[in-house]
């Protein structure tokens, strides 16, 4: 394949990871809301699952060229 493919599928892959993570951000910010009925240590748990998934782009497997990263497992 030539580079310029290469180069291509691996930022189509990064750009699904992001879209992955935007849902997964948007599906939960409800747990930060001040009227969020959860408790304290739900909050905070929920809140270090969000860093969690925007720090997702800083795993080292991020920028490989096949890109792949390890999700974060949400509060339960």
């Amino acid at each position: 394949k030539p580079q310029e493919d290469i180069d291509q599928e691996k930022a189509d892959e990064q750009n699904n990871i992001r879209s992955e993570r935007v849902m997964e951000l948007e599906q939960c910010d409800w747990t930060v809301l001040p009227d969020a009925p959860l408790s304290e240590d739900m909050v905070n748990k929920y809140k270090t699952y969000r860093q969690q998934l925007r720090d997702i782009t800083k795993q080292s497997t991020f920028n490989e060229a096949v890109p792949s990263v390890t999700w974060p497992t949400k509060p339960s």
